[in-house]
């Protein structure tokens, strides 16, 4: 039983650190492109209200120079419309990449919260036959001790325990097997670079 108890934590903390590691991994490297993408957007932004500003000031200076400045007045009024309209492109730009960042951990959180659930029930299966195993080797070791007692050992008896011990070993490797391949599958993205 501690077997089986011990086995369960095992699996928990794998499935944990394996989740954890993996998806941290892949959503930080979604998480620093869209970032980089959004830094640049902002950049842009700055720059483009800085433009304004330069052409504000400077349609204010012609204004106040004269009129003789109406067509430079126009050309700058143009400009600024311009830069006007590619701040709120670069705005929309960032707003479209948050909504995306969004979206991808949205999806993300559902992904991990289903293949969880989908290994989980995977493992309390195991469990089970893992359990049910031990209660055939449990009843056989009762027969073995009962026929020690009486000094008559049934061999029919030290089959069936040596069974179930086997059953055992092979549910315990197809377990471990199990774990093996669940850690090189979150290993294999990370060590190919994905």
């Amino acid at each position: 039983m501690r077997a089986v108890i011990k086995l369960e934590k095992r699996f928990r903390r794998a499935l944990a650190n394996l989740d954890t590691g993996a998806d941290a991994q892949a959503s930080a490297n979604e998480n620093a492109m869209l970032s980089k993408q959004i830094e640049k957007l902002e950049a842009q932004s700055a720059e483009k209200d800085e433009k304004i500003n330069a052409l504000n000031t400077e349609v204010k200076a012609l204004a106040q120079n004269g009129g003789d400045s109406a067509e430079a007045i126009k050309e700058l009024e143009q400009a600024r419309a311009a830069a006007i309209k590619e701040t709120a492109q670069a705005k929309s730009d960032e707003a479209a990449a948050l909504k995306q960042i969004s979206e991808l951990e949205d999806k993300l959180a559902k992904a991990d919260a289903s293949e969880l659930n989908d290994k989980l029930t995977a493992a309390e299966a195991k469990i089970e036959e893992q359990l049910t195993n031990i209660a055939s080797l449990r009843g056989s070791s009762r027969e073995i001790r009962a026929g020690l007692k009486d000094n008559v050992v049934n061999a029919e008896n030290i089959n069936e325990a040596l069974e179930a011990e086997l059953e055992a070993l092979q549910a315990q490797r197809e377990t471990d097997l199990t774990e093996v391949n669940s850690v090189l599958a979150k290993l294999a993205p990370l060590v190919e670079g994905k």
